[in-house]
């Protein structure tokens, strides 16, 4: 017994340790209880009896943690192959899509909650490349339409490029409009001016000049803005065949004018001085009917010319084309004109044909 122990117990009421019992040669688990009366009761076992089942206890615990987390990877391993995978399927989909693949599906062979969301997009997915075929089509459409215009279309977004132009303006300019400012596109200040104006909500019509194809053009511009300030829309008329037609027009009427003048003021004037009694000689009153008979016939082929220019561009048109006497043709005018220029007292100066 060592008396250090049991000052201890009798001190703190018990005394628990391990020491080596030297009678018995091995290592003790002792305890000391100080009784009621003041004796100390000593109970010592060996340690040897106790370590077993400590360690098959901790053993125990070692095999049952190992198990566990085993259990825990497996169990964690199961719900993400349940759970996690057809989340990620539908997150893959969903980029996917995104990317522009709208045939795009997610397996439905899952129950719960990730079945019904499965479904529901799949469904969205349909819906959504339903109505993408439709855009598409009307797209087509839309393109259809303007590629079948005459006039040069162009259509830009709300920051004022193109986004939409038909084949004739990409033809005519050569080269890929979408991306591009019309003021790149055609250099025109007027033009440019009603784009901007009708960026701001007030449509324009504008005259403009430009070189367009290797020749200078003359364009009517419709330029109007798409609801919400979202752009504009811009439709030009080439006229400039109309504008040349309308010259020539011009110069057609201004030139039968003076033919229509010249044989007009030869009859006057003959029929003026035959009613004025002013030609006594039959023979002088006869040649000026025969003037005016002629310059009468030369009205009526003007007028027959006329006729058969407004069929000239009718293709079985047939053209008599034959060579005239231009000295006679001279002839005939200043024979008409005489005598007017008499009437007003002018000389008339006669240069013949042969120069004399």
């Amino acid at each position: 017994i060592e008396w250090g122990e049991v000052e201890l117990a009798r001190e703190s009421g018990s005394w628990t340790g391990v020491r080596q019992v030297s009678e018995l040669d091995a290592p003790y688990f002792i305890v000391m209880v100080e009784g009621e009366q003041g004796q100390i009761i000593r109970v010592g076992r060996p340690e040897a009896t106790l370590s077993a089942p400590l360690q098959a206890v901790q053993n125990f615990m070692i095999f049952g943690g190992s198990s566990g987390l085993v259990f825990a990877l497996f169990l964690g391993w199961v719900l993400s192959r349940r759970v996690l995978s057809p989340v990620r399927e539908v997150s893959d989909a969903a980029a996917r899509i995104a990317a522009g693949e709208l045939t795009t599906r997610v397996p439905t062979n899952v129950s719960g909650e990730l079945g019904r969301l499965s479904r529901s997009f799949n469904a969205m997915a349909e819906n959504l490349e339903e109505q993408f075929q439709r855009v598409t089509k009307q797209k087509g459409r839309l393109q259809t339409v303007l590629d079948s215009m005459v006039e040069f279309v162009f259509v830009t977004n709300a920051e004022g490029r193109i986004r939409v132009s038909n084949a004739n303006l990409e033809d005519l300019i050569g080269q890929p409009l979408i991306g591009r400012k019309p003021m790149e596109v055609i250099e025109n200040e007027e033009l440019h001016e009603a784009v901007r104006r009708a960026m701001k909500g007030r449509a324009t019509s504008v005259e403009i000049e430009a070189e367009l194809g290797g020749q200078d053009r003359i364009l009517a511009a419709e330029v109007a803005p798409l609801p919400g300030r979202m752009g504009v829309v811009a439709v030009l008329h080439d006229v400039t065949r109309l504008k040349d037609a309308d010259k020539v027009r011009r110069d057609f009427v201004a030139n039968a004018s003076h033919e229509l003048r010249t044989p007009l003021t030869a009859i006057r004037g003959f029929a003026e001085t035959l009613r004025d009694g002013n030609v006594k000689d039959p023979v002088r009153a006869s040649r000026f009917l025969d003037t005016i008979l002629r310059h009468t016939s030369r009205l009526q082929d003007l007028v027959s010319d006329l006729s058969i220019l407004s069929q000239s561009e009718t293709p079985t048109q047939a053209f008599n084309i034959r060579p005239i006497n231009l000295s006679e043709i001279v002839d005939f005018i200043v024979e008409g004109l005489q005598n007017e220029a008499r009437t007003q007292g002018d000389d008339a100066i006669v240069i013949a044909a042969d120069g004399t």
